[in-house]
């Protein structure tokens, strides 16, 4: 995977402290944003990334995707991992390999194969200390680091040494095959709780005369306080028909489906 380094005087303020990071944008999330975030980040005079992995971040929430995506980063993880200069162990740098900033760096390696990009600001000092660059904020097609997520002035990163941007300028990552999926699979449970709500539960009709105000009220009162089951209250001079849900779901019996295979 192509890396980037490059040169800076160590003088130079921390980047990432200057940014101005916005939160992640947690609204309702369907195909259609999808392809305009994809439409927005594959732009040949404008690319902006920051909606497509404003996306990402909530199809990571599913938990199917995000333990298959830890599994095969934990495999990394769990590597024995060592140095060797001129065909010999290091054994000095046992002990840096084996520390948890070491792990997180791997672990941001690893994160770039799914999200296309990923920034390292390393931290002057004796110890390996470092700063996760906000992806949104890294422009692999303009070269720079933007102070806004969806800006194009920043800071360019090529002549900084202590920056380290992983991975290819055109590259959206894996999660671009695994989002609409992850969508896909949120709004087609709700549709069967919808479903569930509609056809897999019995419906109470209770009939009222309608100049009788003080009865309805009553039995309004009632049917809140009965349960969460579907229920209609009609004036019994109304004409009303309900459909049968066993005629929707076959033979009246919904069931539900597991699959346990991965």
């Amino acid at each position: 995977m192509p890396v980037t380094i490059s040169k800076q005087k160590q003088k130079e303020p921390i980047i990432v402290n200057e940014l101005n990071i916005r939160s992640i944008d947690r609204t309702k999330k369907d195909i259609g944003v999808f392809h305009r975030a994809q439409l927005a980040a594959e732009s040949v005079y404008y690319p902006n990334r920051s909606r497509l992995y404003d996306l990402y971040e909530d199809v990571m929430m599913d938990g199917h995707l995000s333990g298959i995506i830890s599994k095969r980063i934990d495999i990394i993880l769990n590597k024995r991992l060592y140095f060797e200069k001129h065909g010999k162990h290091v054994d000095e740098l046992d002990g840096l390999i084996s520390s948890q900033p070491f792990r997180n760096i791997m672990r941001c390696i690893m994160q770039t194969l799914f999200w296309g990009v990923s920034g390292i600001e390393f931290i002057p000092g004796s110890q390996l200390s470092f700063d996760l660059i906000p992806r949104k904020h890294i422009k692999p097609e303009l070269g720079i680091i933007a102070f806004e997520q969806n800006g194009t002035d920043g800071v360019a990163y090529t002549d900084i040494p202590n920056i380290w941007i992983i991975g290819e300028k055109k590259d959206l990552g894996l999660l671009m095959k695994c989002a609409p999926y992850a969508i896909y699979k949120r709004g087609n449970i709700a549709d069967w709780a919808q479903y569930i709500e509609m056809f897999g539960m019995p419906v109470r009709i209770i009939k009222y005369d309608s100049y009788d105000e003080q009865t309805k009220q009553d039995l309004k009162k009632l049917l809140d306080e009965s349960g969460s089951s579907l229920s209609l209250m009609i004036p019994k001079q109304t004409d009303f028909e309900m459909k049968d849900g066993k005629n929707t779901n076959v033979d009246g019996a919904i069931i539900i489906y597991e699959s346990h295979e991965y």
